[in-house]
């Protein structure tokens, strides 16, 4: 067994036998954010002196699905300590047509490339503190409402932008036959914090919880028209004490 695996183990078995872990939890959602659409022409660094000029056509994206796992410690009677990992995943369509001007009438739209499905995802890591307001009905405390917030990190893809294609491509001759989806390869990896407003349902004497949250994230420093503030609505369970 390799040594990185080793100290994975030991830190597993040390977390389960620790008296401050809860549990380990699950949990799925969505990110209220969308890769807006947008009709953008521009011209690229090389084709300053021509005719030309480059268009990109890109449509809406859908509302990422987002899957995670919950780490959640209780430290202090009324304060949970949270790790979570989660991925998201959504698509957006892309078209980049060329622009030519033949100095008579309208510009003279020709197809260059068409990519279907270019995708936008996260992987994100959070680590969070989740105070207990109040509890109900007493004395047993079924229901709690918490709220609470904490650290982010996430590695996002970038949005195929006018930005994006003028960091790779300095001329519209460069285009056909490129994949787009290559320009979106490059991951960028981004700290932020979010905060958190939740209701938790813990049955008494039962070795598992119910979740329903609100994350609002903000991250600085993304690309252009990468989504840098959203709310993420998520529902989980978790299992343990």
């Amino acid at each position: 067994m390799r040594l990185p695996s080793r100290f994975l183990l030991v830190g597993l078995v040390l977390l389960i036998a620790s008296p401050s872990f809860a549990g380990i939890g699950f949990h799925i959602g969505f990110d209220m954010a969308t890769v807006e659409a947008r009709t953008k022409a521009f011209v690229l660094p090389d084709d300053q002196t021509t005719m030309m000029s480059t268009e990109i056509v890109r449509e809406e994206s859908g509302q990422p699905f987002n899957v995670g796992v919950d780490l959640t410690f209780n430290m202090l009677p009324i304060i949970d300590f949270q790790l979570s990992i989660e991925a998201a995943f959504a698509s957006y369509d892309v078209v980049v047509n060329s622009l030519t001007d033949p100095g008579v009438g309208s510009p003279v739209r020709t197809e260059l490339m068409s990519e279907e499905g270019v995708p936008y995802m996260r992987l994100g890591g959070d680590i969070s503190a989740l105070y207990s307001l109040f509890g109900f009905p007493a004395p047993v405390r079924i229901i709690h409402f918490q709220v609470g917030g904490g650290l982010s990190f996430q590695a996002i893809t970038p949005v195929v932008s006018q930005e994006l294609l003028e960091d790779n491509v300095d001329s519209v001759t460069e285009i056909p036959g490129m994949d787009i989806t290559d320009l979106a390869d490059d991951i960028e990896m981004k700290f932020g914090f979010h905060i958190i407003g939740a209701v938790k349902i813990k049955p008494p004497a039962l070795p598992l919880a119910f979740r329903v949250q609100a994350k609002y994230y903000v991250f600085t420093g993304a690309a252009e028209d990468t989504p840098d503030s959203y709310l993420n609505i998520q529902a989980g369970i978790q299992f343990g004490f």
